[in-house]
C-alpha cells in the first residue's frame, strides 16, 4: 500500500516520545536497512554495529524492545502483541503493518544525535482523518498492490480511496472476495 495515502496522519516525534513504551520491532528491516547503508558498508558486520547501537539507545532511554524476525512469521506476531496489548506500537519501515493489526506505527526511526526522531502513524487518526480502519486499509492494498498483491492495473490512489470510501458501509473483503 502506498505510504503517501497516509502522509497526513504523520506525526514527527522525538525519540524521547517512545520512553516507557514497549515496541514491536521488525529486526529483519533494521538488518536489512544495516546492510543497504552505503556509510555502514565500510565496516565490519554493520548490521550488528546498528543493532548495537539501536538497541543500547532503547534501553538507555527507557524503551522496552520486543523484537520480531519475519522468519517466524512477521504478521501474525504483530497481531498478537497489538491485539493483547503488550506493545504499544510497532517500529517498522513495512507498508502493510497496519493490515497485519498494529495500532500504531512509528516508521524512518534514527538516533542520529543531531535528529534523533520517529515517524508515527496511528489508526486512530487514520480513522478520525482519513475515514480509514484496518479493512478499508486492506481494501486499499487489495486495489494498489502490498506485500502479498500486486493490485489492480489502472487504478490509481484518488480512484482506489473514492471507491472504497464508497463501499465502507458494506462488508468490504467480503465484496472482494465475491
Amino acid at each position: 500500500m502506498p505510504l503517501s495515502i497516509l502522509s497526513d496522519v504523520c506525526e514527527r516525534k522525538d525519540l524521547s516520545y517512545l520512553s516507557g513504551k514497549r515496541v514491536a520491532i521488525d529486526l529483519s528491516g533494521w538488518v536489512v536497512q544495516a546492510i543497504q547503508c552505503k556509510e555502514l558498508n565500510q565496516l565490519k558486520n554493520p548490521h550488528l554495529r546498528n543493532l548495537f547501537c539501536r538497541v543500547s539507545w532503547l534501553l538507555l532511554n527507557d524503551v522496552h524492545p520486543i523484537f520480531v524476525l519475519e522468519a517466524l512469521v512477521k504478521p501474525k506476531h504483530f497481531v498478537l502483541l497489538c491485539a493483547k496489548r503488550i506493545v504499544d506500537g510497532v517500529i517498522t519501515n513495512d507498508n502493510d503493518a497496519f493490515l497485519y493489526g498494529a495500532d500504531t506505527v512509528f516508521r524512518d526511526f534514527t538516533i542520529n544525535p543531531k535528529d534523533a526522531h520517529v515517524n508515527m502513524y496511528s489508526l486512530n487518526s487514520t480513522k478520525n482523518k482519513l475515514q480509514l480502519n484496518q479493512q478499508t486499509l486492506i481494501g486499499l492494498a487489495l486495489l494498489l498492490g502490498c506485500d502479498y498483491s500486486k493490485g489492480v492495473p489502472g487504478i490509481g490512489k484518488e480512484a482506489a480511496v473514492k471507491l472504497i470510501k464508497e463501499l465502507q458501509d458494506c462488508d468490504l473483503l467480503q465484496r472482494f472476495q465475491d
